[in-house]
């Protein structure tokens, strides 16, 4: 069984060599947004924090945003994750 959640956070340091927020909790000025399922927001944040998020496609993002969510249910499976089309397309 993979841990996809923290496989996420693990994906999201290789890109950007920082952690996605602190903690995994509502009142994070991060993770509050993943876990009101606004990534909008939450990358939106990341930005005006600095980080560089458009090095990386919309396909990235939306791939990373499903592996943090706050639903372990929600999450993408392995062979989802493999299916995305950040890892399908050209």
């Amino acid at each position: 069984m993979v841990d996809v959640f923290n496989s996420g956070i693990i994906f999201f340091c290789m890109l950007f060599q920082r952690m996605p927020f602190a903690r995994a909790v509502s009142t994070d000025k991060f993770y509050k947004y993943l876990a009101g399922d606004r990534p909008d927001f939450f990358w939106e944040m990341h930005k005006r924090d600095k980080l560089k998020i458009d090095s990386v496609s919309e396909e990235c993002r939306t791939l990373l945003a499903s592996m943090l969510g706050i639903d372990p249910l929600m999450r993408p499976s392995i062979s989802e994750i493999l299916a995305h089309s950040f890892f399908t397309k050209n």
